[in-house]
């Protein structure tokens, strides 16, 4: 089992929930009646080229091609001590919010997160721990995951690395339960199923084991908890709660034929959508801070197609540069991380290659989430000053 077979597997079962939830008629009790007349072969071929392009530079990318870069190592450590830090303050934060919305079920939170109207502490610094710091984690914990995993595969201070690797996925996985963040949750287990699949043939057979049942155990009560949210979600709907679990996995596939590539009109916005964070500083017009779904009906109205549903990876681009565009881009993007996957080496490249994962794996849904394109490749481009030419500085620094 490699990184790139995980992403056909992916890929596989999305594919499969969409044909079932079209063929039960799970999809259309939310979408409306729609016939296979509807969905047309010609998008989802074009997806699977897509896929084919922004997945290549994983192709035959294992760990025991990684050499190691011991002169950075001490800086790696830092970084994993200041995740460490951040996420215990983060927990900290984290468990008294979840006092404050005690009273508020899982539906409630998730509709007002939509809107814009989350309950705050009402406290500047607190409030901004909470909005904020998840979102330097998201930055920064690639680092510190790849870090103590490249260290756990030399069988360095085991016990040290497992503890910051827990201590740093234990908060992550607490506050997608307690902002019933259920899609969250699927994302934060396929970040940690990259790392583990990546080294699993270089740790132990105890190791594997151990791996085995606190994987398992995790799985379980991830489960629980998703159930638990969406059976809030789905309290008052024609939809069983099982039923709305599998249309969230399956609806990307038939949205992408009927809701975009049969859509009489698009007006396509070339880059304001997906770049959103950096156009609304030079138009005000786009400036839209009211909430995700606010956001989401503006850009609705504004492309005349339905932003807020799933869209696939070739539907989301397709949705914003049109036809032909949407392959320069992901080919652009396949060659920086081809480039990076020769040039950089240990830590950097794990962290390289996680970043195209990470494309690969929300591109089942969307092109951009939580994050833009413009975050991504900053956060590759200092990394890569760093390795490139920081080395003399920095371990001058630490001394």
């Amino acid at each position: 089992m490699t990184v790139y077979s995980i992403i056909f597997l992916y890929q596989t079962f999305i594919s499969f929930m969409g044909l079932y939830t079209f063929e039960t008629g799970i999809y259309q009790k939310t979408f409306g009646r729609h016939t296979e007349a509807e969905l047309s072969l010609a998008p989802y071929l074009l997806n699977f080229v897509c896929f084919l392009i922004i997945s290549h530079p994983l192709k035959d990318f294992e760990a025991e091609q990684l050499q190691p870069n011991k002169e950075q190592e001490k800086v790696y450590s830092l970084i994993s001590t200041f995740v460490c830090i951040i996420t215990v303050v983060y927990s900290i934060v984290l468990y008294l919010y979840s006092n404050l919305i005690g009273g508020l079920s899982y539906a409630d939170q998730y509709n007002m997160a939509r809107v814009g109207e989350m309950t705050t502490f009402g406290n500047p610094i607190l409030d901004f721990i909470l909005n904020r710091f998840y979102q330097i984690l998201l930055l920064l914990i690639p680092f510190a995951f790849a870090y103590n995993f490249i260290r756990l595969s030399r069988r360095e201070n085991v016990k040290k690395s497992t503890i910051i690797i827990l201590l740093i996925f234990l908060p992550q996985f607490l506050s997608c339960v307690v902002m019933a963040a259920r899609g969250r949750m699927f994302f934060l287990f396929t970040q940690i199923v990259f790392f583990i699949v990546l080294f699993y043939p270089l740790f132990n057979i105890k190791f594997k084991r151990n791996i085995k049942r606190i994987g398992m155990m995790f799985i379980v009560i991830a489960c629980f908890y998703s159930y638990l949210i969406s059976s809030s979600r789905f309290e008052n709907s024609n939809q069983s709660t099982i039923h709305g679990i599998a249309r969230y996995f399956g609806e990307p596939y038939p949205n992408l034929s009927i809701s975009y590539w049969n859509a009489s009109e698009i007006n396509h916005p070339y880059g304001l959508r997906q770049f959103y964070g950096i156009c609304k500083y030079f138009n005000d017009d786009l400036r839209i801070d009211k909430g995700l779904g606010i956001r989401q009906d503006y850009w609705s109205y504004r492309t005349k197609v339905p932003i807020q549903n799933f869209k696939t990876l070739y539907g989301d681009l397709y949705v914003e540069f049109g036809h032909f565009i949407p392959f320069l881009v992901l080919g652009l993007t396949a060659c920086i991380y081809v480039y990076l996957r020769r040039r950089v080496r240990g830590v950097m490249k794990v962290v390289a290659m996680y970043f195209c994962y990470k494309i690969c794996v929300m591109g089942l849904f969307d092109y951009v989430a939580e994050f833009g394109v413009i975050e991504i490749i900053l956060v590759l481009l200092v990394s890569f000053a760093i390795d490139k030419f920081g080395q003399r500085h920095i371990q001058k620094a630490i001394r």
